[in-house]
């Protein structure tokens, strides 16, 4: 028999809503390359801002109430954090009942999301703590944004130098129009970005006009004059095309900064320059002389301090290795075992109430059919029979939450890993984690830690990283000493 998959497709905003078919088309795809039937949709808008989304459980009571044989062998969502984003502990509990009742999620990211050990929690509980990567949420939106404004015609992105937008499309904007074209009449000549540049720099180029009437002084260096040179909305609009064509063909060494989609920077926007400000990543050199580097661009001196990316990821692979579980995360972990052992205690106490109040109930009731009905007695038990049944009605009702409680705390203390436990192993998985995962589990920690900073004294082979500030109160977790 064909496995069968369910898809969970949800936005958090009507406004987001187009980003819909983007996700039914990888979760299509994907049933389609496993194998799997899809045999229900679930789609829709649901804010996940405070726990767990209406729409996800409305998924799981469909779960429940299918018979185990017609239960999807997955459920297929783009993102884990498609369950939702602020209660961490009920999502979880949510994505331990979609497995308890014998799915498995399948998600663009993760594949299948299994958890089996202490260690396995990880992934997930990052997942639901950061909000689930709200940047790769943003970029699916803007990936749509960005396919729509082309299907029309219009102009993606920001009007570089020398152009404005007219109704989305680009036009020239004159006096920075006529500086554009003698960078291409110069480079038509054969000279070279430092001559250009410097050519450029005697005519006293007009600043970059932005919207409202502001400008903005444009930094004219090789780089500047490079991504001139291939922006190719100065095509037919700026510059000749036959012009721009024989430019673009011209061979140029490569630029010393970074090319789009090289390298990796783990920790960029979770550490910060001794100034105060965050590091960026960057490539620079030439091959085979080409590094890394995490750079402070706006640093208090006006200096851009290089630190070599290898370097500062050893040291914070350190602090990985010195973080020890403070007394508020071990308390935090510890809670749901607490939680289950309070809810079980919670649970006898209502059923020794409801035995009590049931055994009363029977003993008035006795009592009163021995009375004659008109009996003033006979009224008084009547009335208390009304009063130990209204007690017996609202005590099977508090049973009946505190049961769903304990459910919930049950599958919490089964997942709940020791604090101790996780931090003793993600030095470990660090390396193997994906590079989402890095910086999610990077910026999570510099949040906790009140901010990972460079001491001033930090070069770029030699890094330090400043203690953790010592006003901080509720730090979960703290270096050892």
């Amino acid at each position: 028999m064909q496995p069968t998959a369910w898809l969970y497709l949800v936005v958090s905003t009507s406004r987001q809503a187009e980003t819909l078919g983007e996700q039914e088309a990888w979760a299509t795809a994907a049933a389609n390359a496993h194998g799997w039937a899809i045999t229900r949709t679930f789609q829709g808008t649901a804010s996940g801002r405070t726990g767990p989304r209406k729409l996800i459980q409305d998924l799981l009571q469909q779960l429940r109430t299918t018979h185990t044989a017609q239960r999807p062998a997955r459920v297929l969502m783009t993102r884990l954090d498609r369950v939702g984003r602020g209660d961490t502990l009920q999502i979880l509990v949510a994505i331990d009942e979609i497995m308890r009742l014998g799915a498995t999620i399948h998600t663009r990211e993760d594949g299948d999301v299994i958890i089996r050990t202490s260690s396995d929690i990880i992934k997930p509980f990052f997942r639901a703590l950061t909000g689930g990567l709200e940047n790769e949420a943003r970029a699916d939106k803007a990936r749509a944004g960005h396919a729509r404004r082309k299907s029309a015609g219009l102009h993606d992105g920001h009007a570089p130098y020398g152009v404005v937008l007219i109704e989305g499309r680009p036009r020239p904007f004159e006096p920075a129009a006529t500086i554009v074209r003698t960078i291409f009449k110069l480079r038509a000549q054969g000279l070279g970005l430092r001559t250009i540049r410097k050519r450029i720099l005697e005519q006293h180029p007009p600043p970059k006009s932005l919207k409202h009437g502001r400008t903005k002084t444009i930094s004219w260096d090789k780089s500047t004059i490079a991504m001139m040179l291939k922006c190719s909305t100065y095509r037919d609009v700026v510059v000749p095309a036959d012009l721009f064509d024989r430019i673009s063909v011209v061979q140029q060494p490569d630029p010393l900064f970074v090319k789009s989609g090289e390298g990796t920077w783990p920790l960029a926007g979770a550490i910060v320059c001794s100034c105060g400000r965050k590091l960026s990543g960057r490539m620079s050199g030439r091959s085979p002389a080409r590094h890394r580097y995490y750079v402070c661009y706006d640093h208090s001196d006006g200096r851009q301090p290089h630190f070599r990316a290898e370097y500062v990821e050893a040291a914070f692979a350190t602090i990985l290795e010195q973080l020890v579980a403070s007394s508020e995360l071990q308390r935090t972990y510890k809670s749901p075992r607490i939680f289950a052992r309070a809810m079980r205690e919670r649970v006898r106490d209502l059923e020794a109430a409801l035995r009590d109040a049931e055994s009363r109930r029977r003993n008035v009731l006795g009592h009163a059919e021995l009375l004659p009905p008109s009996s003033e007695s006979a009224t008084a038990l009547f009335d208390h029979l009304n009063d130990v049944s209204t007690r017996k009605l609202r005590l099977e009702q508090d049973l009946a939450e505190a049961q769903r409680d304990l459910a919930q705390a049950d599958v919490l203390r089964r997942q709940a890993a020791d604090a101790g436990e996780i931090l003793r192993t993600l030095p470990a998985m660090w390396a193997t984690l994906g590079l989402d995962d890095q910086r999610n589990v990077a910026r999570v920690l510099s949040e906790i830690l009140g901010g990972i900073r460079l001491e001033a004294i930090s070069t770029s082979r030699d890094i330090k990283f400043a203690d953790p500030p010592a006003a901080l109160t509720t730090v979960y977790v703290c270096l050892q000493m």
